[in-house]
C-alpha cells in the first residue's frame, strides 16, 4: 500500500485491541494483576439489533470487558452461547488476539474499503444508535471492527479512558 493510499483510509487510527475468553474474571484478573490494565467496565448482554453473521440473522448472548492502557482499549469479550458469530467460528487457537477495531465516520465507505482490497465483511449489526462491521482482512492483520458510533457511546468511552488513567490498581471491575 502506497503512503498515499494508507492517508486516504476510511478510519483512524487502531484504538482498540480485542480479545475471546473462555473466563472472563480469569482474563480480568490477568490483565489487571499482571499486564496493570484496568478498571474493567462490564457491558452485560448489549443489545444489537438487525445483526447478521456470514449474511445470516443473528441474535447472540455476549459479555464484554473494556478497559484502556492510555489510548488502546482492551475489550475482553465472552459469548455465553454457541450461536455462530466471528467470537465462536473465527477464534484464534492460541487464544491470541482477536481483533483490532478502528472507528469511522462511513462504515459502508470504511467496509467498501476493505473488500476492494479483498477483504471480507463477515458480522455486523446496529448498536447503541451506531453501526459495527468485522471485516476479515485477507491479511496477517486479521479481522478490524470498524465503528460508527453514537456520541454517547463515545462519551462512554472518554470516562473509561478517564477511569483508566486514574486507576490506582484498587478495584478491577466498575460499573457505570
Amino acid at each position: 500500500m502506497s503512503q498515499v493510499e494508507n492517508t486516504k483510509r476510511p478510519w483512524g487510527p487502531i484504538m482498540q485491541i480485542a480479545y475471546v475468553v473462555d473466563d472472563l474474571d480469569a482474563a480480568i484478573d490477568y490483565w489487571t494483576g499482571v499486564m496493570g490494565v484496568g478498571p474493567f467496565f462490564l457491558i452485560e448482554r448489549p443489545v444489537f439489533e438487525n445483526g447478521y453473521y456470514e449474511n445470516a440473522p443473528q441474535v447472540m448472548n455476549m459479555t464484554a470487558a473494556m478497559a484502556f492502557s492510555g489510548g488502546l482499549q482492551v475489550e475482553l469479550i465472552l459469548q455465553h452461547d454457541d450461536t455462530p458469530s466471528i467470537f465462536t467460528q473465527r477464534r484464534p487457537k492460541d487464544n491470541g488476539v482477536h481483533h483490532l477495531a478502528a472507528l469511522t465516520e462511513d462504515i459502508d465507505a470504511a467496509v467498501d474499503y476493505l473488500e476492494a482490497r479483498g477483504g471480507r465483511r463477515l458480522q455486523g449489526a446496529d448498536v447503541g444508535g451506531g453501526r459495527i462491521a468485522y471485516v476479515d482482512t485477507g491479511t496477517p492483520a486479521g479481522i478490524l471492527e470498524l465503528a460508527q458510533l453514537a456520541p454517547e457511546v463515545l462519551q462512554l468511552f472518554d470516562v473509561i479512558r478517564a477511569a483508566g488513567a486514574a486507576w490506582d490498581g484498587q478495584q478491577r471491575i466498575m460499573t457505570l
